[in-house]
């Protein structure tokens, strides 16, 4: 007999099974509802793709040079208050400072009022309220010019201080070794009117400094004509019209080579920023991810170079830096003196100046001895260029070198000499008026005479400077000669490679004195084919200098050179030692 079913039975089944259903569908559309809303809350857009080949020129915003007046002469007082705790140094304290010649001392810093003036005194309420309260932070600035007892000074102002033409830190430059007084700022005022560069704003300034950092009232006293040089940071970049996010190094020491031991991302365990800023300071973004791409591709020989110079770099601002540097005799700029800036939107790197006093015919101020023991024959015309990475790849190439002539060639006409003389006269009555007095000029170890040679020198440096290079490219480029290194009982000698522009066949001279100056010669050879040389020495000191020759006659010297205890220094001379 069949069992009957209670109806009850079988609707109590039927509407569990549609709820299930309805559940789970309810649940699945959560599901799906869930998964399109979080897919398109958190990935709405693909991430834009940064160019790396595209050339876009650095336009600088020409207004923000609108309130300079290249003749005019700012008056900046400055009283330095007593240290109030040993954070804060004296003024005797910022006078002995000398950059890398004191590793024990950190840099003095004090604390001091700084005020606007004209030549009777500060003005009251312009950026001071009152001459016992600091406002700002003086500091010594300056490398090499350091060891001079005249000092040049970093001014930073304090956040509740109003900003000066709407800067915060003021580089006021003594460049006391230029007695034309005018050589950095008539570098910067050419870079207002040059393409494809980014200039710094610049103005004459006579500082007066009050020294009340001893707890006793002083009196101000006329420090002579600055030169103040606009920072170079991220509000230089907002004031400039580039980005402020971007990457913005200063090359301390920097070549262009990949130093993996101190040049690392942020995220590395071993990144040490101090190291990092002994190559290359950081000014914006800590971001280097951009920064160590551009120098891996740059040191792979297998990339071509016109490939690094197209996606990393902008090849007419390159060019302009480079064809600059040679018109006005810029020497110092191989391994520092500039700024390598790259905004967030692009690949490309661009250099941005700084620190021209040593150019305009600096060197042609000095007697044809002084100017021997200054420089070596390297440092003038395209060999100069050699030493950086960047540009011995780039100038290997024909093609570049050309383009490179184009952009002298070029830029030479705005360097001409009634531009030259127009920016000279512009400065001239208060550069002179500074200059007039005994003790500025005796600051400088300089005299009336001495002051009119190097102001009148000036318009004739950038054709001097041109045919120095077309002289340049005739002779071979400089190399390193290395250790002597011990195999089976001889001393081995040897050198890089040299290269020659027009592809000359290139012979090596190598000689080895017991002395720096080469005049105890023990081995000579002429003439070699090869950079190396085996030797049977005693052991001992040595000293090798090692020439190259081309076909046609034109020689040049090795990049070394040693310096004595004496501070003598021997050009193209290594020393070595013998085991």
């Amino acid at each position: 007999m069949k069992r009957s079913i209670n109806i009850n039975t079988i609707l109590i089944a039927i509407i569990f099974i549609l709820i299930l259903f309805l559940g789970y569908s309810m649940y699945q559309a959560y599901l799906d509802v869930d998964e399109r809303v979080e897919t398109h809350y958190e990935y709405p857009y693909a991430e834009p793709v940064i160019e790396s080949s595209i050339q876009i020129p650095i336009v600088d915003n020409e207004s923000v040079y609108s309130n300079d007046k290249d003749g005019e002469v700012i008056d900046v007082y400055v009283t330095i208050l007593q240290p109030d705790s040993d954070k804060y140094s004296t003024h005797d304290d910022l006078l002995a400072y000398k950059f890398a010649y004191d590793s024990v001392n950190k840099k003095p810093a004090a604390k001091a009022v700084f005020q606007i003036g004209d030549e009777n005194g500060p003005k009251q309420g312009i950026l001071s309220m009152s001459p016992k309260v600091a406002n700002a932070i003086l500091e010594p600035r300056g490398r090499s010019t350091s060891r001079s007892p005249y000092k040049s000074y970093k001014i930073t102002l304090s956040d509740k201080a109003a900003l000066w033409g709407g800067q915060k830190v003021l580089n006021l430059n003594y460049h006391p070794y230029d007695k034309s007084r005018v050589r950095n700022k008539l570098s910067f005022d050419f870079y207002e009117i040059l393409p494809n560069v980014a200039s710094l704003r610049t103005q004459f300034v006579r500082l007066h400094i009050k020294d009340n950092s001893k707890g006793t009232e002083g009196e101000f006293v006329d420090y002579g004509l600055f030169t103040h040089v606009e920072q170079v940071n991220k509000r230089y970049l907002s004031a400039h019209g580039l980005d402020r996010e971007g990457q913005l190094y200063k090359a301390n020491s920097f070549e262009f080579h990949r130093y993996f031991d101190t040049l690392k991302l942020k995220t590395d365990t071993d990144y040490d920023q101090e190291k990092f800023d002994e190559r290359l300071e950081i000014r914006g973004s800590d971001d280097h991810s951009k920064l160590l791409n551009m120098l891996n591709d740059l040191n792979n020989n297998a990339i071509d170079i016109d490939e690094v110079i197209e996606k990393h770099f902008n090849r007419e601002n390159y060019l302009t830096w480079l064809a600059s540097n040679i018109i006005i005799g810029n020497n110092d700029t191989v391994s520092q003196n500039f700024f390598l800036y790259s905004p967030q939107a692009i690949e490309n790197w661009y250099f941005i100046p700084w620190d021209c006093d040593g150019a305009w015919g600096w060197i042609d101020e000095h007697s044809l001895e002084d100017r021997n023991s200054l420089y070596s024959e390297w440092q003038f015309g395209i060999q100069n260029l050699w030493g950086s990475k960047l540009n011995n790849r780039f100038l290997r190439k024909k093609e570049n070198v050309v383009q490179l002539d184009q952009k002298i060639d070029e830029l030479i006409r705005f360097y001409n000499e009634d531009q030259i003389n127009h920016f000279l006269s512009t400065y001239y009555p208060e550069v002179l008026k500074s200059q007039s007095k005994p003790e500025a000029l005796m600051r400088m170890n300089s005299s009336p005479e001495a002051f009119a040679k190097a102001y009148n020198l000036i318009p004739s440096i950038p054709q001097k400077n041109y045919e120095t290079y077309e002289a340049s490219k005739q002779k071979p480029m400089p190399f390193f000669q290395n250790p002597v290194e011990m195999r089976d009982g001889e001393a081995y000698f040897s050198w890089g490679n040299s290269f020659d522009l027009q592809n000359d066949q290139l012979v090596y001279d190598l000689e080895v004195s017991t002395t720096p100056d080469m005049m105890n010669i023990v081995y000579s050879a002429l003439g070699l084919n090869e950079t190396e040389a085996f030797l049977k020495l005693e052991k001992g000191t040595y000293y090798m200098r090692t020439k190259v020759r081309d076909t046609s006659g034109n020689s040049m010297i090795a990049f070394d050179t040693y310096t004595d205890l004496e501070d003598v220094s021997y050009f193209g001379v290594l020393e070595v030692q013998v085991d």
